[in-house]
């Protein structure tokens, strides 16, 4: 009797030790791949190289989505667009970075908006980047897998994969930017965004070019109604017109010119 309690507890000392070694290994190795996020699109891994990442290399900024609206894999009256880390608009879709119509294209629905999101680093690498969307306390989630393909250098792929459970969309999204470590080639600086509006040189100009345009029409406008003009007399202040080039031309001379430095004269 007393060999045999000795002996089960031996199995359960063996046991607890093989156990307390496995969930040590599983940890270990879930340690080991962690993508760390430092922000809405980017994260840094924790392998020796310190591979940055940010999937603002594939995003477009100029308002529209990278990937328009396509089935992407899936069967069915929907369509769908998703555009990572930047906003777009489509239909009732309002800044946002996953949108889904149907084919015809008359109703939208949004599925993930830029902010907020949650990060997730897989066992085997894969980033899973959660955008969620609540409209009239509705809620829908677009789960996006960022998969390593070192092939997809130039363009990246995207899939619907499926919905499940209702009203979260899983998709996957292979690219190289996802790597760690990086690779060769594949781009990491996010490219300058489009110009969206007027400089403050093109909007002097602008200013410039509609005071001239009002000057001469009403000049005009004012010397033949006002005062019967004809003939370049038609020409607001024509005198000084005139002697605008000479005075150019006097004022360059004089810049030029060696400055001359008179005495005083005698009284």
């Amino acid at each position: 009797m007393v060999s045999a309690i000795k002996m089960a507890l031996s199995v359960m000392q063996t046991s607890s030790i093989i156990l307390l070694f496995v969930c040590i290994l599983l940890k270990g190795c879930k340690s080991q791949i962690q993508c760390a996020q430092t922000g809405r699109c980017t994260c840094t891994f924790n392998d020796q190289q310190k591979t940055e990442v940010n999937f603002g290399v594939i995003g477009l900024r100029n308002g529209k989505p990278k990937f328009d609206f396509d089935s992407y894999g899936q069967q069915g009256a929907f369509v769908y667009a998703f555009n990572p880390c930047y906003p777009f608009s489509a239909g009732s879709c309002k800044d946002v970075v996953s949108c889904q119509t149907e084919a015809s294209g008359t109703t939208y629905w949004d599925l993930g908006n830029p902010d907020p999101v949650s990060w997730e680093t897989k066992s085997d690498g894969t980033i899973q980047v959660t955008y969620t969307a609540t409209k009239e306390e509705e809620e829908r989630k677009s789960v996006v897998n960022y998969v390593c393909d070192t092939t997809a250098i130039n363009e990246p792929t995207f899939a619907v994969t499926s919905e499940s459970p209702l009203k979260t969309y899983n998709m996957e999204v292979k690219t190289c930017a996802a790597c760690s470590p990086a690779v060769q080639g594949c781009p990491t600086k996010v490219p300058p965004a489009p110009s969206s509006g007027l400089t403050g040189g093109g909007i002097v100009c602008i200013i410039f070019t509609v005071l001239v345009v009002v000057y001469i029409t009403g000049g005009i406008l004012f010397q033949v109604f006002a005062k019967g003009a004809t003939g370049k007399e038609i020409i607001p202040n024509v005198n000084f017109w005139s002697d605008f080039p000479g005075l150019v031309k006097d004022g360059f001379l004089f810049m030029i010119s060696p400055c001359r430095r008179g005495g005083y004269s005698e009284m």
